[in-house]
């Protein structure tokens, strides 16, 4: 009695496409390799420069990526904004008085001063993001939210003569950041043409003939 094959035939069929598969690649990479020998053997010093500007890429992406690491270490240990504050004095004209008039709302409540400001500096930045999306809530809240920043500023200041410059450091960087954010959309007009013989002919805008 004759053997039957007892081999089924899907097994071959699904590492076909493996197979296919590697050796394309295979055949992309033998490819490269040649078109980089022969590039090195007909320019070495073409190689040469191209080699050295890729190694640079690398060692400038590597600082990069070690120096956002670093600010990410440093943000996460809570010292940036003091950090900052101290750094840049002028901050101060416009933090201390916005703390104190948190800290004068806050009292009594189960809520400290700095996670009082960390969530009002977040809601800024979640409403500028929206702004610089042309988010129609965002473009009506930024102006209200750079209001109420220089309100607080305002009555957060101690000294009475001292209040128009805290709230006017507050206005500027306000404005300055204003200056950030997209002025409109541009509205593009899409004409579209129709070959049919029973449609009407597509207007053509008038010629300027100055």
């Amino acid at each position: 009695m004759p053997s039957i094959d007892q081999t089924t035939g899907p097994a071959t069929s699904e590492a076909s496409p493996y197979t296919a598969r590697t050796a394309r690649v295979r055949a992309r990479i033998r490819d490269a390799a040649g078109e980089i020998r022969g590039f090195a053997i007909a320019s070495p010093l073409g190689f040469a420069a191209a080699l050295l500007s890729g190694l640079l890429v690398l060692f400038l992406a590597g600082v990069a990526l070690y120096g956002v690491a670093k600010v990410a270490v440093w943000a996460g240990s809570g010292q940036m904004l003091h950090d900052l504050v101290h750094w840049v004095p002028a901050l101060r004209i416009m933090t201390d008085p916005i703390g104190h008039w948190l800290a004068v709302h806050t009292a009594g409540l189960p809520l400290a001063v700095n996670f009082a400001a960390a969530i009002w500096a977040v809601i800024g930045a979640g409403v500028f993001l929206a702004a610089r999306a042309q988010h129609r809530g965002g473009q009506l809240l930024w102006p209200l939210f750079g209001a109420a920043t220089a309100a607080m500023a305002w009555f957060g200041t101690t000294e009475l003569t001292h209040r128009p410059i805290a709230a006017g450091l507050v206005g500027a960087l306000w404005a300055a950041l204003t200056l950030l954010l997209p002025t409109g959309s541009d509205s593009v007009v899409v004409v579209e043409t129709c070959a049919c013989p029973w449609c009407p002919p597509t207007p053509r805008a008038p010629a300027d003939h100055r």
